[in-house]
């Protein structure tokens, strides 16, 4: 994929305390944090190393939750302290997203947004690359937010 388009962002959602996954997941160090495949690389370091992949690392952007600062700066020494989004009380998704595309927009007003989990395996990553552009090429036309997922197995 050739994204040579600035005006791409992604927002790795990364404020989560994983409470589904419990008790392999604590709130004190979330699934997101976690190696859980045994791969040497946590869920959200992974999800960062796609990303890397298909944009600027300037324009990739983590949205966390305070108490998760360290544990991001920690697993991301690659990420500069601007790019990490701290929300000013943790509520969930929707206003993460909202605060922190709010965020970006002050950065770029043309900005095209796309936001992701930190939490996902994603095992075909020329599909995921695929499905990024598509999905970049639809928002840049529609002027819309576009929250990327992947279809559960179990």
């Amino acid at each position: 994929m050739e994204n040579t388009d600035k005006k791409n962002y992604c927002v790795i959602l990364a404020g989560g305390r994983g409470q589904r996954l419990w008790p392999v997941s604590r709130e004190q160090h979330p699934k997101q944090f976690l190696d859980l495949f045994g791969t040497g690389r946590t869920l959200l370091q992974s999800t960062l190393d796609r990303f890397e992949k298909l944009l600027p690392k300037e324009n990739i952007y983590i949205c966390t939750c305070a108490e998760y600062h360290d544990l991001v700066r920690e697993q991301l020494p690659e990420i500069a302290d601007c790019n990490i989004i701290v929300e000013p009380i943790h509520r969930n998704t929707a206003p993460s997203v909202a605060w922190a595309s709010m965020h970006i927009h002050h950065i770029d007003p043309e900005a095209n947004i796309i936001v992701s989990p930190s939490d996902q395996l994603v095992l075909n990553e020329s599909s995921f690359a695929h499905s990024i552009d598509v999905g970049l090429g639809y928002v840049s036309e529609n002027h819309v937010l576009l929250a990327m997922g992947v279809k559960p197995t179990r």
